[in-house]
């Protein structure tokens, strides 16, 4: 059995990491020790990426230094997300690596197996077990893929989340229940499909992001897990108007975003970002993307 890692050591292994990457971009990347104390950080981290995507992810690759650290910063800014947004906790930890050996022999494994482990039934179940929102977190009771004000509505929370990436549950209501009648509509169950879905959200995101779905039947309900990847650029401009029909007057259009427009997510509302949040993404995306100008 492993000895179960702590929320701290994951913490201060981020911090690390942080520290390292930036020292070895600092220096052009020739400070090899700054390398070998990014990879060593990085493998400490290991018990979040196992969480996270279902296995570790490489740090040395024979990618350019740039794209890995571009990379690597993805990665970095994924796990400090779940971390600080309760999606992975001591519990978790304690749970997966407490008794990992009979975990790949349980039927909830072999279930998820199949599933890419950011959308899979476990993680649809912690995120449920939070019971509230947040910045990498939110809640629907439905969603019909098929209606424009819908999909409107779902591409402005997919956009204010590229900063730190984070988690749409549908099905759900503000505290995390099960809400009855809610969820996806099973005859719906194809457009909510990834790429389906990727194609309706994209008519407003362009189609520099990424992010994955899962559906699961959830005491009848089949409930809808959205995972959206943090941009590189730590923001993703509207590429249309967010435009839909009146509900009350068909005649007359409702305009959720503007084609330009940055959304971010501030506590756990989607909103255009004021200047102050824009400033901090751009000296964000200044410090990844460095290396590349």
């Amino acid at each position: 059995m492993e000895v179960v890692p702590t929320i701290d050591e994951m913490r201060l292994a981020a911090s690390d990491l942080e520290d390292s990457l930036r020292q070895w971009e600092g220096s052009g990347y020739r400070d090899d020790r700054a390398l070998q104390a990014a990879v060593v950080c990085h493998m400490k981290l290991a018990p979040v990426f196992k969480l996270l995507y279902g296995n570790v992810p490489l740090l040395v690759t024979n990618y350019p230094p740039y794209i890995i650290m571009r990379r690597e910063r993805e990665h970095l800014a994924q796990v400090v997300g779940a971390l600080d947004g309760g999606l992975i906790t001591q519990e978790h930890l304690d749970e997966r690596f407490g008794d990992e050996g009979n975990e790949a022999s349980s039927p909830t494994a072999r279930q998820t197996n199949s599933v890419l482990p950011d959308v899979n039934r476990a993680t649809l179940d912690r995120l449920l077990d939070l019971g509230s929102e947040s910045e990498v977190l939110d809640y629907k009771s439905t969603f019909d893929p098929t209606d424009r004000r819908g999909v409107v509505e779902i591409a402005k929370d997919i956009g204010a989340m590229m900063r730190r990436g984070g988690h749409l549950v549908i099905g759900a209501d503000s505290t995390g229940q099960i809400v009855e009648r809610g969820g996806i509509d099973p005859q719906h169950r194809q457009q909510f499909d990834e790429a389906n879905l990727r194609a309706k959200v994209g008519r407003y995101l362009g189609t520099d992001f990424e992010m994955h779905t899962a559906l699961h039947d959830v005491n009848g309900v089949l409930v809808g897990v959205i995972h959206v990847v943090p941009n590189r650029r730590g923001f993703l401009a509207f590429s249309a108007d967010g435009t839909y029909p009146d509900p009350r007057d068909p005649n007359r259009m409702q305009t959720s975003f503007r084609e330009g427009d940055i959304y971010v997510r501030r506590g756990t509302a989607s909103v255009r970002a004021n200047q102050e949040e824009i400033t901090r993404i751009i000296e964000e995306a200044a410090t990844r993307l460095d290396s590349s100008e």
